[in-house]
């Protein structure tokens, strides 16, 4: 059984993401008890998406690309800018949309395709300040069955 429209465009709103300051020894450089501030490893961010889907009602199953209906997309890396070094990790499901395309939704709700080559997350600091960050990602194909 396939994945409906209104399915797919649930497990594309499924999306983790964290981007903050860290310090010399890898630590977050303003500790918060409102933010969280992980440093999952990129199995630890696979495992947090799959409960995710498992208790929104999915089996997942890992399959070969060609019989996947879903792609989970983890990043996590450390980079620098303007003399600031950031820690980037997070995750994104995409689906096939009905273009064919794999796909998935941000958190402004706007929809945007895979490119398997590179993975590049803009964050915005001002009103005219933005940063592409190339990052490393890994990518896991699943198989979503929902059982009635």
């Amino acid at each position: 059984m396939s994945l409906n429209i209104k399915e797919k465009v649930e497990i594309r709103k499924l999306r983790y993401g964290w981007i903050y300051e860290i310090d010399e020894n890898g630590n977050p450089k303003y500790p918060s008890d409102r933010e969280e501030k992980p440093n999952y490893e990129v199995g630890e961010l696979r495992k947090k998406v799959t409960k995710s889907l498992e208790e929104m009602g999915y089996t997942v199953y890992r399959v070969k690309p060609q019989n996947a209906n879903c792609i989970i997309r983890v990043y996590k890396e450390e980079k620098e800018y303007n003399g600031v070094v950031y820690r980037i990790l997070g995750s994104h499901c995409y689906t096939k949309s009905q273009d064919g395309r794999w796909k998935c939704i941000d958190r402004l709700n706007e929809e945007y395709g895979i490119d398997f080559s590179n993975h590049v997350l803009r964050t915005w600091f001002f009103q005219d300040e933005y940063w592409d960050a190339s990052l490393d990602f890994f990518d896991t194909f699943i198989k979503l069955v929902k059982e009635n």
